[in-house]
């Protein structure tokens, strides 16, 4: 007798098998067939897809020290949201993770709250940075994230060309990834001024302070940067469909070189900043609406490697400012990552089943070294399992949301495709619309 027993159409590496039995012991896929067997607990998902649970890499859960989202609030989007692992992003308040010591107690606070599995990010400081590298590997991180744009010179700053160039050394002789932030300050900190100081700060200037340019120089010069090395660069929140292009074409000349884009990217345009002001800013901005389309383009091109949210919950407080360069950047998104991409890519937009799996899923569990026990639905891996029942709709609120936020860019959209069940290493931690139980670990990569 097994512990689990899911019965549904699963989501395959090869396809969709439809009326499957998932059979789940200890936490672990041990069978999928066509036939039942007996178990303590089964959950009759008829009708339903059986997704491999959500990955998302790109989870900032203590930017702010007002109104921290913490651990226990930042699971409970991810559980409702059909997410089961995030990799959470190294640029906390009040510090960065930049030491052991700091990943440690991030540990022990995730473990004590969470109800997701999370990876972690480490990143360094710009001054004497590259000795803090090795201490971090060793202590179990899963990839490392950079900037070339400096927010904050300690908790988000700007690294030099030079240590970049000094990590990649380091980190090419690893496995672990490379992430960046990538827009030059060069560019954006005069147009910031120059608009500041002329009293022009209606919110669609944002993004005429942060234009295609400044994400497409930095790019460009990451990429050249990481040629002839082999280190494992990956772009964070790319929102020029001409960069995935570019990405292309230094794969071939031998850069190990992906890239996600976010999923507001996918689904909000630059007119959004006269109808929600400051709650729309992010960084990048939101683009024009031929940009989103070119994305779309893109992802259908298969050359968008994977689907995050950069989730930076923001109490509501903070990006209600008359003047928008006063609010601060970032968006929720745990929560409605996979019912968005499901309802517009493929109830409106023809996304097969297994290309958004790849996109939520197995594609960032190969990238971050989660793969296979993440990732994906075999006999063997994490029953890490995400139940969507694609004839179930619901309106998004921001009254109902778990994220200290308190806000959605999607407040009064309705969603075709549901979240009915998601289960943790075979543990239930959402079903009948609510988070149930404590199951989160922190997890390291495979090596």
């Amino acid at each position: 007798m097994v512990d689990l027993l899911l019965h549904g159409n699963a989501v395959m590496p090869d396809g969709i098998l439809e009326d499957a039995f998932i059979a789940v012991e200890n936490g672990i896929i041990t069978d999928i067939s066509s036939q039942p067997t007996t178990a303590k607990q089964t959950v009759d998902a008829r009708g339903s897809y059986l997704l491999p649970g959500g990955i998302d890499t790109h989870v900032h859960s203590h930017s702010s020290a007002y109104k921290p989202e913490s651990w226990k609030r930042i699971s409970q989007c991810a559980a409702k949201g059909g997410v089961t692992t995030i990799v959470d992003m190294p640029y906390d308040s009040p510090e960065p993770t930049i030491t052991p010591e700091i990943l440690k107690r991030k540990i022990e606070k995730l473990e004590q709250e969470s109800f997701v599995d999370v990876a972690l990010y480490g990143t360094m400081s710009k001054y004497d940075g590259i000795p803090q590298l090795r201490p971090l590997i060793d202590a179990g991180v899963a990839a490392f994230k950079f900037s070339t744009y400096e927010t904050d010179p300690a908790r988000f700053p700007k690294i030099s060309n030079n240590d970049i160039v000094k990590a990649f050394e380091i980190l090419g002789k690893t496995n672990l990834p490379v992430c960046f932030h990538a827009e030059d300050g060069d560019i954006v900190d005069p147009l910031v001024k120059e608009l500041y100081s002329r009293g022009e700060t209606e919110p669609h200037l944002h993004a005429t302070s942060r234009p295609p340019v400044s994400e497409m120089t930095s790019v460009a010069s990451l990429l050249e940067m990481a040629r002839g090395t082999s280190v494992k660069l990956h772009i964070v929140h790319l929102t020029v469909p001409e960069g995935f292009d570019l990405l292309e074409h230094y794969r071939a000349l031998g850069v190990d070189v992906t890239a996600e884009t976010c999923i507001h990217y996918l689904l909000l345009d630059d007119s959004e900043f006269a109808k929600q002001r400051g709650f729309v800013k992010c960084n990048p901005p939101l683009r024009t609406k031929e940009m989103l389309e070119g994305l779309w383009q893109k992802l259908f091109e298969n050359k968008i490697d994977f689907i995050t949210t950069d989730h930076a919950p923001w109490a509501s407080e903070l990006k209600d400012k008359a003047n928008i360069f006063d609010n601060k950047s970032g968006l929720p998104g745990l929560e409605t990552l996979l019912p968005l991409l499901y309802h517009e890519g493929v109830t409106k937009r023809g996304l097969d089943l297994k290309t958004f799996a790849n996109l939520i899923s197995t594609n960032p569990a190969k990238r971050f070294n989660l793969y296979p026990h993440k990732g994906v639905l075999q006999v063997g891996s994490n029953a890490d399992i995400t139940v969507l029942d694609p004839r179930g709709s619901f309106t998004v609120r921001s009254s109902e949301t778990y994220s200290v936020a308190a806000h959605t860019p999607y407040d009064g959209w309705q969603l075709n495709g549901r979240i009915s069940h998601t289960f943790v290493r075979g543990k239930l931690v959402y079903g009948s619309d609510k988070v149930s139980e404590n199951q989160g670990k922190f997890i390291k990569p495979l090596q």
